[in-house]
This record gives structure tokens, sequence and C-alpha cells, in this order.
């Protein structure tokens, strides 16, 4: 069985599928003598002929169907062990880069960063934060892995794989003005009469809200406007005036309407984003990319609490 090789059953499986010596050896990128010399090889260590040859044709006997099927197989089974096998290598050292935008990698990310550096203490975890549209552009250029953000119609460079629906909240002061607001609930002309705090034209959360306003005949006239979710809470806090936030983004006593800001939902229309993972079009993840990935989706699955 000495001359039973891999290599032997990889050039049988070509000839019988080809259906002939020339066109395995074009397949294969050998020489058809050196095929040739494979198969008789291989029928010498076996002790049955596993081909019938014709001058036309080449067909296989009844030994040459019987290890056509356990050869596939047999091989099928190491090509699976031996990416098992280099993924697992791969998860011992490396580096997997994310893109994402505050509202998410001060919320729900780090749960997820510190589950995985437990698992694969070996990978580094490198989180590029910015505003979505900036995002989308660092993995259009590769700069990252993956990005965890908003899903963006027309985007079609993108590959989106929702993870999570995230509802838009006003996020109101408690004070006098924002008593004036009966319930739990605040329509988009109400929150219209407000002082607004807004983020930067460049952020999505911007242009939705700018879109809603418009389609509602309604005009957006920002107050102030900040870069960063955590001063837009601080400033509707300090009674500056009333802001728009995605649900990910607020604190737990903003819900139960203690402090000094409480989140209501917004009605006449309701304002969400679908939060996915998103790659190129076409991307194939590395392992420990992919890895990285089941973590988010299953953090991002779950209720938060």
């Amino acid at each position: 069985m000495n001359n039973l090789s891999l290599q032997k059953l990889a050039t049988f499986i070509a000839v019988a599928e080809s259906g002939g010596f020339r066109r395995a050896a074009e397949r294969l990128y050998k020489s058809q003598s050196a095929v040739s010399a494979d198969i008789r090889q291989l029928e010498t260590a076996l002790g049955v002929a596993l081909f019938h040859r014709t001058t036309r044709r080449v067909s296989l006997t009844r030994e040459g169907e019987r290890l056509l099927t356990r050869a596939k197989q047999a091989l099928a089974d190491l090509q699976s062990i031996v990416g098992e096998l280099r993924d697992e290598v791969a998860l011992q050292r490396g580096r997997v880069t994310v893109a994402t935008s505050p509202t998410i990698s001060t919320t729900r990310l780090p749960r997820v960063i510190a589950d995985f550096a437990q698992a694969y203490p070996g990978i580094q975890i490198h989180v590029v934060e910015d505003f979505s549209t900036v995002v989308l552009d660092r993995v259009r250029n590769d700069e990252v892995d993956l990005a965890i953000g908003p899903w963006i119609d027309g985007a079609r460079d993108f590959q989106f794989e929702p993870i999570m629906e995230d509802p838009f909240i006003a996020l109101l002061p408690q004070n006098a003005m924002a008593e004036e607001i009966d319930g739990n609930a605040i329509s988009l002309s109400d929150l219209a009469r407000l002082p607004l705090i807004c983020m930067p034209r460049a952020s999505a959360l911007r242009m939705t809200l700018e879109l809603a306003f418009r389609e509602q005949g309604l005009v957006l006239s920002p107050a102030f406007e900040v870069a960063h979710h955590l001063t837009l809470i601080a400033m509707v806090e300090a009674g500056l005036g009333a802001t728009v936030l995605p649900a990910i983004s607020l604190l737990p006593s903003h819900w139960r309407q203690q402090g000094s800001a409480r989140a209501v939902r917004i009605v006449e229309p309701e304002l969400a984003r679908t939060i996915s993972i998103t790659t190129r079009r076409g991307q194939v993840l590395a392992p420990a990319a992919e890895r990285f990935a089941m973590r988010v989706r299953a953090e991002f699955s779950r209720e938060p609490g």
C-alpha cells in the first residue's frame, strides 16, 4: 500500500470525472504520461483494474466505481479537517478591525469585545469610531474587516446583514418645557416646536431626521449641533433642549423617567433604523472576523437589560 497516496487518488478522481487521461492531465496541469503512471501504480497497489481502456474512451470498472465514491468522500473529509485546523490556528493570533458609530461602541460593543477577548486572547480587536457615512467608506477601502451600523438604502457596494431593529426616541428635559408634552409619546410636529439639539449633517441620524421632517412638511432648525451622542444627552439633561437618539444609546434611567431627562416614543411617524453587520459585497470574512461577527449577532439579538 506504499503507492496508495492522496496524490494518486486525486489523479484517479480527475480521470474518472474527466473521462480521459488527456483531459485529466489538463485539469491537473500534469503531463499525460505522469497521469498514466499514477493510475498504473494505483492499480498495481490495489491489485485491480480501475478503468476500461479503449482507443476512444475510458470508463470505470465496477471496482473503480466503488473506489471513486469512497475516494471523493475521503478527500472531502480531509479538506474539511485541514480547513478546520487552519481556522483554529488563525484564531490563535491575528487582528480584527471593526468600524462603528459611538452609539454602538459605547453600548453593546464593549460586551462583545470582552467576551471575544476572553475566548480568543491572541486576537487583537481594533475599533474605529466615526459617522456611519464615513464607516462605509472604510469598508469600501478595505480599512476594516467589517462594520456595525445602520442599513443604508441604495448602498450597492455593500452587503448588509440585519441584526437588530433600533427605534429612534425623543429625549426630553425634565423641566416646564417638557411637561407640556403629555404621556410617553410625542409627534414629530410637537417635537419641532421644541429647541432641538442635533448631530451634524454628516451623520446618518441627522440625515434620517432631516428626511422625516421634510416628509411631514416641517423645517429642522437645530438650536445646537454637536458631534457626540453623549454630548447630546448631557445638553438635554442641562435643560437646553430636546434631541432624537437611537434607543440603543439611552440609559435605563431615561426610560424610568428618573433624573433630569426622560425618553418618550416618537409617533406620527414612528422612526427606526436597522442595525446591520456591513461588509463589501462578495467579501468572505477571515476566520477571526467571522467568529467576531458571530459574537456580534448573539449580543445584538438579545433583549437589553
